[in-house]
């Protein structure tokens, strides 16, 4: 089943391979700067509940990054109201980031609300502009139903640690985590609702591979720009400079074994 540019809001899906376009690109910036904010979080917390902790925070910004780019799998970033969406999930995205490193603390509610925020305002805006032009019944309409049900579900969970935080927060969060990546395993089912088909909303599997390709080039930009940026303020010594042809070896490495 595939769904032609209804509305001007949709891909075409018969004019070949989608294109990444400037704009994901542009959107891409805010999550490297997540994963950043990971590493340092990780650095400064090297113990085992330190690394559990980034270990969550890592899965939720992969799911915020990869739902986002399901959605512009179907949706063209170069609509108005697309990209709007986009740059509103991204000021989310944000939030999220700068939280990071207090998100098992004092910014551990702003985490959660910019997080929540993101996936149900973006399901809220796929489902409520494709029943505009497709109608609700639609497949397509009725799988992003679904998942907005799923995101509100689970983002009651969210606030709730981010509000009461200390061993609640880490069960609520665990459980919340679970309801984002079992919810596609069952087809994002809702009572009343049903569950959706893969063959309902077939994915441009080019477009995925080069979002994440791209994405992955981009991290490893950052990598050698923090790996120079440190050398340039450290003293020259022999290890200093062993430590900096390690990490820059590193980077080289990550991409062989990627590309």
């Amino acid at each position: 089943m595939y769904v032609s540019d209804h509305g001007g809001l949709l891909r075409a899906r018969n004019r070949g391979e989608q294109q990444v376009t400037p704009f994901e690109l542009f959107f891409d910036l805010v999550f490297v700067f997540a994963v950043t904010q990971l590493s340092h979080r990780l650095l400064e917390h090297l113990t085992m509940v330190g690394t559990l902790e980034t270990l969550l925070l890592l899965l939720v910004v992969w799911s915020a990054w990869v739902t986002t780019t399901w959605v512009t799998n179907w949706f063209d970033p170069n609509q108005l109201w697309v990209r709007l969406m986009l740059v509103t999930v991204m000021l989310a995205s944000l939030f999220m980031s700068v939280a990071i490193p207090e998100a098992f603390g004092e910014r551990g509610l702003m985490f959660a609300l910019a997080y929540v925020a993101m996936q149900v305002g973006r399901a809220a805006f796929a489902f409520v502009t494709l029943r505009d032009s497709l109608g609700v019944s639609h497949p397509l309409s009725r799988t992003f139903q679904r998942t907005f049900t799923w995101h509100v579900a689970a983002g009651v969970l969210w606030i709730a640690g981010g509000v009461l935080g200390g061993e609640a927060q880490y069960v609520l969060w665990v459980f919340a985590l679970a309801i984002a990546y079992g919810a596609p395993m069952t087809g994002y089912y809702v009572p009343g609702l049903g569950r959706s088909r893969t063959s309902e909303w077939p994915v441009e599997g080019g477009h995925f591979a080069e979002r994440c390709r791209l994405f992955v080039i981009i991290i490893l930009g950052e990598s050698l720009l923090v790996t120079g940026t440190t050398f340039g303020k450290v003293e020259v010594s022999t290890a200093n400079i062993t430590a900096f042809v390690v990490a820059f070896l590193g980077s080289v490495a990550l991409w062989w074994i990627y590309f």
